[in-house]
């Protein structure tokens, strides 16, 4: 019964017609056609792949280049890199000017800044003397007076624009360690102007402000001072890192009394 089926299934009109179609289509794919042989020029209606009258393939092939068109090729392939080598050649020189010419400015715009900043800092940082009220060894009353002394100098920065203020007030205390700790004679100081606070509850946690330098004669009851301008933390560019001015320590000869403060630049 299932034969019947299969039969009746596979014998129905629309299979037929499909399997004609089918073979209509395998029929005209491999009938012959009409070609023209590219060697002998003839026509023929054929499915084979070589001409019946001269025996040349139908399908073209790509002709091979013989060794006289391969040597031109090579040839001009080498007049090509022979000529970007001689324009290269011929450019570098301009090129290597122009590199060197933009490295010079850039050299003269370094020395330029240099020469500016570390006059500015010569000058942020020179000597200022004063003296005292009082004479003799009364240390308490000359550091209060050197205090005074380098407000009134933060202040009229201030009021010149080469600081911020506004300023508070000036605290100093001697030196710990070098030549400068504090003898009968004469002592160190590291000071600060006070421009603002950080309260720390109801007690001074610290102070903002900017460094001094100074140097008390117990003795004549005199005193010297300068600011500095210690080097700062943090990345900068290569010409303002040179020309950062790192202050050091005034050296014994300078005390007249007095600190000079070097400026070096690295």
């Amino acid at each position: 019964m299932a034969d019947r089926q299969q039969e009746g299934w596979d014998a129905s009109p629309e299979w037929a017609a499909a399997r004609e179609r089918t073979r209509a289509e395998v029929q005209a794919a491999f009938a012959p056609k009409p070609q023209t042989c590219p060697s002998c020029g003839r026509q023929e209606a054929t499915s084979a792949r070589n001409c019946p009258h001269c025996g040349a393939s139908y399908v073209v092939t790509q002709p091979k280049l013989s060794k006289r068109a391969k040597l031109w090729i090579a040839t001009g392939f080498a007049v090509v890199l022979i000529a970007a080598g001689a324009g290269y050649l011929l450019a570098s020189p301009s090129i290597n000017h122009l590199r060197k010419s933009a490295a010079e400015k850039q050299a003269e715009r370094n020395a330029a800044f240099l020469k500016r900043e570390t006059a500015r800092l010569k000058a942020d940082q020179r000597l200022h003397r004063g003296r005292g009220t009082t004479s003799g060894e009364q240390r308490p009353a000359l550091e209060t007076d050197l205090q005074t002394a380098i407000t009134a100098d933060a202040r009229a920065r201030v009021a010149a624009r080469t600081l911020r203020g506004p300023i508070q007030s000036t605290q100093c205390k001697p030196v710990t360690r070098g030549p400068y700790v504090p003898t009968r004679l004469r002592g160190g100081y590291e000071c600060i102007a006070v421009s603002s606070q950080i309260s720390k509850g109801v007690e001074v946690g610290g102070l903002i402000g900017y460094p001094f330098w100074a140097i008390v004669d117990y003795r004549d009851g005199t005193f010297a001072w300068c600011k500095i301008n210690p080097r700062g933390g943090g990345r900068r560019d290569p010409a303002t890192r040179e020309a950062r001015a790192r202050p050091v320590p005034p050296s014994r000869a300078a005390f007249g009394p007095g600190c000079r403060p070097r400026v070096v630049v690295r």
